[in-house]
């Protein structure tokens, strides 16, 4: 699922909606629903609050093996004038490092609540988008990778 909001404060709700929305069509518990809408609002508050792109996109995808049966990567990145490049397709690979250090609380929950995290930029190294793997409770078991 790909979707595309302009940056208004309250596309975020409508952004959270529509996560949860296709969680339940792919039958995930409530934990990981509550946990995919908590990182989609906080990842589309912090585009609105720190990068002066026209809207945000949303995409939210399972990645296939290794990673646990009903694992979903969230991605949530601006929507620069000249368009996003196309998502890639999400997978379960953790990069080597933490993600830069963040003065928002929103990542330290983000953190909380994910397998995997990690940022990527545009071709031009701009524009970053951030995605976040989180896995159901009942996979749960490592701690989260970053």
């Amino acid at each position: 699922m790909i979707l595309e909001f302009s940056s208004r404060p309250a596309l975020v709700a409508l952004a959270r909606a529509a996560a949860r929305t296709q969680l339940y069509r792919w039958d995930a518990d409530r934990d990981l629903v509550d946990a995919v809408a908590l990182v989609v609002t906080e990842l589309a508050t912090d585009i609105l609050l720190h990068d002066p792109a026209p809207g945000f996109a949303l995409s939210l995808d399972r990645p296939g093996p290794p990673a646990p049966e009903g694992a979903v990567t969230i991605r949530v990145g601006p929507v620069p004038a000249t368009r996003m490049p196309p998502p890639r397709r999400a997978h379960y690979d953790p990069p080597e490092t933490d993600p830069p250090p963040n003065n928002s609380h929103g990542h330290a929950l983000v953190a909380g609540v994910a397998q995997s995290w990690g940022r990527t930029a545009d071709v031009h190294g701009r524009h970053q988008s951030t995605w976040v793997t989180i896995i159901p409770k009942t996979a749960a078991g490592a701690p989260c990778t970053r």
